[in-house]
């Protein structure tokens, strides 16, 4: 499923939203906000502890931002394939499975593709909002930060927004249905085992 968050106006986003969306979302996380005049990017493959406490205390500096949490569909578990994408002064989320864009390597995703199509098309992704709508139909969704501080939603009707943040679905806001039906002492010794993060080996950037 994934989760895209965009917050555009500075505000604080409780601890257990994070947690709620990476435990849905286990696949790799990462966010996106502007920084003098571009756009910076920080993402890992995501099963790292230590790197989700210092992407948790990154996201309180850096503001208005998209953060995102992967669900792999398409592609390997990977920090290359986590999102946010980057491009001329824009950064990308995607949540949803594009149907007309199909990967043919185990380094893309369909996000992935769609991030090249944009950067190769060489105009920025305010100007092709109606191509990518298009592209997106109704069930996915994209978020975009620029280096002006300011943020676009493709298909925005599809999530919702609460206290000033745009969620694509509400796994984050919810706990998993999968947490309780799995006993509480095994959630706890599963919640708080120190997991090595293969691709990023416990740190990221």
């Amino acid at each position: 499923m994934c989760l895209l968050i965009v917050n555009p106006e500075r505000r604080k986003i409780d601890r257990f939203i994070l947690e709620n969306a990476r435990d849905a979302n286990p696949d790799g996380f990462g966010f996106a906000y502007s920084e003098g005049n571009g756009v910076v990017a920080k993402k890992s493959s995501g099963s790292s502890d230590a790197a989700f406490r210092r992407f948790c205390a990154a996201i309180k500096a850096h503001r208005p931002q998209i953060i995102h949490f992967r669900l792999a569909t398409h592609g390997s578990v990977c920090r290359k394939l986590s999102h946010p994408f980057t491009g001329h002064r824009w950064a990308m989320a995607h949540n949803g499975i594009l149907g007309g864009i199909s990967s043919t390597s185990d380094w893309e995703s369909d996000t992935s593709i769609l991030a090249s199509m944009i950067r190769n098309s060489g105009r920025c992704p305010k100007e092709i909002e109606k191509e990518l709508s298009e592209i997106c139909g109704k069930g996915n969704k994209l978020g975009f930060v620029f280096d002006d501080a300011s943020t676009l939603i493709i298909n925005e009707a599809a999530g919702f927004w609460e206290g000033g943040i745009w969620h694509s679905n509400r796994s984050g806001v919810e706990s998993p249905d999968w947490l309780w039906r799995v006993p509480k002492s095994h959630q706890k010794e599963t919640q708080y085992e120190p997991v090595v993060d293969q691709y990023d080996f416990d740190t990221w950037r």
